[in-house]
């Protein structure tokens, strides 16, 4: 009997101690999470960091890549961003936006290029705002290409959601949707 007895305390305080823990996963089952219901620390995990979704953290992505960038989650503009933008110095560079948004929050421009043989292709650049070059600025010298971009809901006061400054751009099958300048373009 005192076995039986000690073996059932054993188990009520097994069962009391896992249901004080529980697990929470995202929608791609990628990350977990596990807290106890008091928050103390539990020891021994390791836990993959969130992704930054920040521009700094696009920019951050653009930095660390080669010639090839597929992007695998929205983008967007947060307070700590710098107010120019995503900064692509890099030449002969494809960013592959996977149908991804990319959101300047109508606080800033969001590309702000000087790279040569850049080429964008299959993403939303979604409220830039900016002086000139709403969605993306081309530096004197570079080269840009677009392919299916839908640029939506860019407003700039002077010259329009893409502004070239002595520079190459061609545009193929991209989309403006309610863009709007103030003075020149669209």
């Amino acid at each position: 009997n005192t076995k039986t007895l000690l073996f059932i305390i054993c188990l009520v305080i097994l069962i009391l101690g896992i249901s004080g823990v529980h697990a929470q996963s995202n929608d791609t089952g990628d990350n977990v999470k596990l807290q106890s219901k008091n928050n103390t620390q539990l020891s021994g995990l390791s836990l993959k960091a969130a992704k930054d979704t920040s521009f700094k953290g696009l920019q951050n992505d653009i930095n660390k890549s080669s010639k090839k960038l597929n992007l695998n989650s929205n983008y967007q503009k947060v307070e700590s961003d710098s107010p120019h933008g995503i900064i692509i110095n890099k030449s002969n560079i494809l960013i592959d936006g996977c149908g991804h948004t990319v959101d300047a929050k109508a606080s800033s421009r969001i590309f702000d290029i000087y790279g040569r043989n850049v080429t964008i292709t299959n993403m939303i650049l979604a409220n830039a705002d900016s002086g000139s070059g709403s969605a993306i600025y081309v530096n004197p010298k570079a080269s840009v290409k677009t392919i299916n971009v839908t640029f939506r809901g860019c407003q700039n006061k002077n010259s329009g959601t893409v502004y070239v400054e002595y520079a190459n751009y061609t545009s193929i099958n991209d989309k403006f949707l309610d863009c709007r300048s103030q003075e020149n373009g669209i």
